[in-house]
């Protein structure tokens, strides 16, 4: 089934469905990992994104509990990130030709490779906490959450056009993808127009997700001493500010309607 809420569905059995679907998904996923690691990390993080969406638009009548069930679902989906973060890192140097990049070793990632299998137990637990809560839900619930989660976005695109560093456009990459995930979700409901602003979204998030990839790669080559002039440091300087201007405008046209 598709990750929405059906016309007509419940909205405490869509919260389940959705649940358990993403949950039996997990588990092919975490099964695969002995044959392919790299595709099934990527997988589950997308579980975790999916499951965290869910409860961001759940917040409302969850509570407590989907803040709790949060902060696991996204300590594990960080303990994940070290093999995957480097390989994304390397799609991305060989897609702007940055050509002296070197991906770390698994030896040097920060964090330790963790048990994918983790991810069905921690799913499981999330629908015994959050499951009865979420059968109370009704209509207005979601719309307070939906308008939550937009007017965070926005706040977040504000700062970064008036301060657009790296880690204001990095929160504000977050807010986007929390705020896409909700029009997904709700795109079958009658919360006014959502089709334009959630392929706009998710332009937003893809962007976003490289200029976080480039500031990465910065980091890196001044870690290794290269200078300011250095051919491929300028390069994804050159290419950073050139994304960040051309989010920062999308954005405009997303938060002004």
């Amino acid at each position: 089934m598709p990750y929405r809420i059906r016309k007509g569905e419940g909205l405490g059995e869509a919260f389940q469905r959705i649940l358990a679907e993403e949950t039996a998904r997990a588990a092919e996923e975490s099964a695969c990992a002995a044959h392919s690691r790299d595709q099934a990390i990527h997988q589950l993080r997308k579980r975790c994104k999916r499951v965290r969406g869910l409860l961001s638009l759940y917040r409302e009548i969850l509570g407590l509990a989907a803040t709790g069930t949060d902060r696991k679902i996204r300590d594990y989906s960080r303990s994940l990130a070290g093999t995957r973060s480097e390989a994304a890192l390397a799609e991305i140097a060989h897609r702007f030709r940055l050509t002296t990049f070197q991906s770390a070793t698994p030896d040097e990632t920060e964090l330790p490779p963790t048990d994918v299998a983790l991810i069905v137990p921690l799913l499981t637990q999330v629908a015994s906490f959050c499951g009865p809560l979420a059968m109370k839900t009704v209509r207005n619930d979601l719309l307070r959450g939906i308008r939550k989660i937009s007017n965070r976005s926005k706040k977040a695109w504000t700062i970064a056009t008036h301060s657009p560093t790296t880690a204001h456009l990095h929160r504000w990459r977050t807010q986007v993808k929390t705020h896409w995930y909700a029009t997904r979700l709700t795109q079958d409901l009658d919360f006014g127009k959502t089709g334009s602003s959630r392929k706009q979204l998710a332009r937003l998030g893809e962007g976003l997700g490289i200029h976080h990839d480039l500031s990465i790669i910065l980091d890196r080559f001044a870690g290794e001493g290269r200078s300011a002039d250095d051919p491929d440091r300028r390069r994804a300087r050159k290419l950073r500010k050139q994304i960040a201007r051309r989010m920062l405008q999308l954005g405009s046209r997303v938060y002004s309607k």
